[in-house]
């Protein structure tokens, strides 16, 4: 099975950007398309009034669940705390991008 790696950029506040790098599995991956699919359409759609699609901070009521009803809360829960950087002093509220790429088979020679 391949294996890759993700990269997640998130802001935390006023474009304080910080960056996750992760293993993930081929399957993972496909296990999560319904998390990235709904990021996208809430990105499309402009979402909530401020325009946060991860409100994991301390100045909202909002939630994963409430802003993505249709997603299993587990799988947002696992996404979150295996893949979304977390730090700053306001936590995460918007996740910029995710960006995949496949581990680079290396052969040592020497």
């Amino acid at each position: 099975m391949k294996s890759y790696e993700i990269v997640v950029t998130a802001d935390t506040n006023d474009a304080d950007y910080i960056v996750e790098t992760s293993v993930i599995t081929e399957e993972e991956l496909e296990k999560f398309k319904p998390v990235f699919d709904a990021i996208n359409k809430f990105n499309t759609d402009l979402g909530n009034k401020w325009g946060h699609n991860w409100p994991m901070h301390d100045r909202t009521d909002e939630t994963l669940e409430t802003i993505y009803p249709d997603v299993d809360p587990e799988l947002l829960s696992w996404f979150d705390e295996c893949f979304v950087p977390h730090s700053g002093e306001c936590g995460v509220h918007t996740i910029e991008s995710i960006v995949y790429y496949e581990i680079p088979v290396k052969t040592k020679l020497v």
